[in-house]
């Protein structure tokens, strides 16, 4: 708030005491000293104020003794002039031991300027009233001037760069409550010292006081430079001398921005390859950097005992191009091992030394070669087609040159000729210089399958595939047994006159039991010759058939039973013996039961053509497979009827026992076949009505089954 002038203030306290009542004092009342003070916000002398520094008066009172406190109220006006003469502020308060802190009438000076403080005392009982000026000089403030060099990336203070960096000055003005209106000039300086000035540049301080990305500079040279920081200073803050800041400028520091190995075709090759021996690889580095192209020369070195670039290296300096790129090459390791290879700049006056990371590679011996082939079951021959259902194993060689081979073999069974698409199968196994058997699987159903083999390499040899080893699956040749049953489905080979019979048939072989459909055919006479008294079709389950539906009573004299079996995707087609049964007479004794007659057709595996170990290309076709044999649409008869026996009809070409079309019958898997390929009857013999004939032994089927 204003307030009047100081002498008007007096003027009236004067006025005030002359119309007061006058005593007679016992003595004359004492005139107090009035000591005035500036203090700071946080209670401390002040000299002379400062822009924009706050200041309150403090007011103390005291005698001549200075034991008796001086007590009473005081006021205290701040005035803008030094005459007093101008209004200003005011606060009045009691003496405290003497003391009045007036801190009301803070004041925060905006300039320059002198102002008067204005004190009246009022008295007391000791002391008389009294008043008192004093004027104070408000000088500038003091700025603090903090500086550094910033890198531009980071943005940090720093104290050297390399060579191609850029820098800046950067500064901090910190003030009191008023924005400085002057300006830091910054300068730049080919020196270390602030001597010899480049540049200079003037900024005015902002409201947060900070001078950012001031005079931005990229040295040309290595050496020491620096940046000087001054303030100007203005009509409330004093000017701040310069301050200088140094920085050293090194050489730069390249980057290695391609560092490869390289083949003999210039392909990079990937750091940690495995490779063969003998063979030799380049490198090629290329070198940049923030001060420009990179020049000089790059040692190039190769570390022939070692993974980690540790030894002594063959080595061999190149010179940069003006790109910065230098290639060379090197002889291959010979044997197995590990090689390192780096490269070592050794600098210039622009750039300074530096040394590649280390590239290494595997060195291993190649693998001559893969080689596989399937055999069957138990057998160490090379062959491509097999029935199904029978088991396969592998035999694999793996050729190399030096030390046995060890590590892993993975095989993978295609279901195609080929090796193509995504495998059926995938087998592992330990690997070896020569493995038989390896890699145990089922024949499978039939088709063209194939089989490849990789060698998984190990620490002397790299990896190697085999080529595709094709072969084929084709159906198998059944085992038939068959029995005559009476009617308590017990086996028989002759039963009283009167008496019912049926034939059961069992078919099954490599793959298991078989399915698909079996044709009986019932004869009236032991030879199973002529037309058949009666036929019936059967489906097989598990492999076996009880064909009751052909259930026949017999009358005194030989009867016989044929069958024919179609096949099913395991087993071809097969027709097979003449199974003959008597009709006895009444104390009659039945013949001995005779070898049960089985009929089977075995194909041989074919062998891979050429020697062992020469992987099938094109493995011949699998072998064509017989058509399945059809119900004799001539059989007639009443399966219930009772069959007389002496039929002498022509036996149909559908009918009775055949061989199988296209079957190749070996020395080591032979029938005894007849030249129409019919099973010969060993011998028969035909008695009268009453008189039981002997019959000759049905033909008996043998075979030796491969690997029995």
């Amino acid at each position: 708030m204003n307030h009047p002038p100081a002498r008007l203030i007096l003027a009236s306290l004067v006025a005030v005491a002359a119309a007061l009542p006058t005593a007679t004092p016992a003595a004359a009342l004492e005139i107090p000293t009035i000591q005035i003070r500036l203090h700071d916000s946080d209670h401390l002398l002040l000299a002379n104020p400062q822009v924009g520094v706050p200041f309150h008066p403090r007011i103390t009172l005291f005698g001549s003794s200075k034991t008796t406190p001086v007590t009473g109220s005081v006021t205290v006006a701040l005035l803008p002039d030094p005459a007093c003469d101008e209004f200003g502020l005011t606060a009045t308060g009691q003496l405290v031991n003497g003391v009045f802190d007036a801190t009301s009438i803070t004041e925060i000076p905006p300039t320059v300027y002198q102002p008067c403080i204005s004190v009246s005392y009022g008295g007391d009982a000791n002391f008389a009233p009294t008043s008192a000026t004093k004027t104070f000089v408000v000088q500038k403030g003091v700025v603090t001037l903090t500086h550094a060099v910033h890198s531009l990336e980071p943005h940090q203070a720093v104290t050297s760069v390399a060579l191609g960096a850029t820098v800046h000055g950067w500064a901090t003005v910190a003030y009191g409550g008023y924005t400085p209106t002057g300006s830091v000039v910054v300068r730049r300086f080919s020196d270390g010292a602030c001597a010899t000035p480049v540049a200079s540049v003037a900024l005015p301080v902002p409201f947060d006081g900070t001078v950012d990305n001031a005079s931005s500079w990229t040295p040309t040279r290595t050496g020491t430079f620096a940046y000087g920081f001054a303030f100007e200073g203005d009509a409330r803050y004093e000017p701040v001398a310069e301050l200088c800041r140094s920085f050293v400028v090194s050489r730069a520091k390249p980057t290695f921005t391609e560092n490869v190995l390289t083949s003999a075709s210039g392909e990079a090759v990937a750091d940690g390859s495995t490779v063969p021996t003998g063979i030799g690889y380049g490198q090629r580095v290329t070198l940049s950097g923030a001060a420009g192209p990179v020049a000089g020369k790059v040692w190039l070195d190769a570390f022939e005992d070692s993974g980690t670039c540790s030894g002594t290296p063959t080595s061999f300096g190149v010179t940069l191009t003006s790109a910065g790129t230098a290639t060379g090459s090197f002889v291959g390791r010979s044997t197995p091992g590990e090689i390192s290879y780096h490269a070592r700049y050794e600098g210039n006056a622009t750039y300074a030394a530096v040394t590649s990371t280390c590239l290494r590679l595997k060195v291993k011996s190649p693998v001559q070669s893969v080689l596989v082939e399937t055999h069957a079951g138990n057998g160490h021959t090379p062959e491509a087609t097999f029935p199904t259902g029978e088991p396969l194993h592998a035999r694999v060689r793996v050729n190399v040159t030096g030390v046995a081979p060890t590590g892993k073999l993975t095989g993978r069974i295609y279901a195609n000729g080929t090796c193509g698409s995504a495998p059926i199968l995938t087998l592992s196994a330990t690997g070896g210089a020569d493995k038989d058997p390896v890699f145990s699987w089922p024949a499978g159903s039939v088709g063209r399958y194939s089989v490849r083999v990789e060698y998984g390499g190990d620490g002397s040899y790299l990896p190697k595939a085999s080529d595709c080893w094709s072969y084929a699956i084709t159906q198998a040749d059944p085992d038939v047994a068959t029995d005559v049953h009476d009617a308590a489905h017990a086996p028989v080979t002759g039963v009283m006159a009167g008496g019912s019979v049926h034939l059961a048939v069992s078919v099954s072989g490599v793959a298991g039991p078989a399915s698909g459909m079996v044709t009986v055919r019932f004869f009236g006479n032991g030879t199973c010759s002529g037309v058949p008294a009666g036929s019936l079709d059967a489906t097989l389950v598990a492999g076996r058939a009880d064909v009751t539906g052909l259930t026949r009573t017999l009358a005194e004299g030989p009867y016989a039973f044929a069958w024919t079996y179609g096949g099913d995707g395991r087993y071809r087609a097969s027709s097979g013996g003449c199974r003959s049964v008597v009709g006895l007479a009444a104390g009659a004794t039945p013949p001995p039961p005779t070898a049960a007659p089985s009929k089977t057709a075995q194909v041989n595996p074919s062998p891979a053509p050429g020697s062992s170990f020469l992987p099938l290309e094109s493995p011949a076709a699998a072998p064509s497979i017989d058509p399945r044999v059809s119900a004799d649409p001539a059989a007639t008869g009443d399966p219930a009827a009772t069959i007389m026996p002496g039929s002498t009809a022509p036996l149909p070409s559908s009918g009775g026992p055949r061989a199988v079309a296209g079957a190749s019958l070996g020395p080591d898997d032979a029938d005894t076949v007849g030249a129409t390929g019919a099973l010969p009857v060993a011998a028969l013999g035909v008695v009268g009505i009453g008189v039981v004939g002997l019959l000759g032994l049905v033909g008996v089927l043998t075979r030796r089954r491969r690997g029995a």
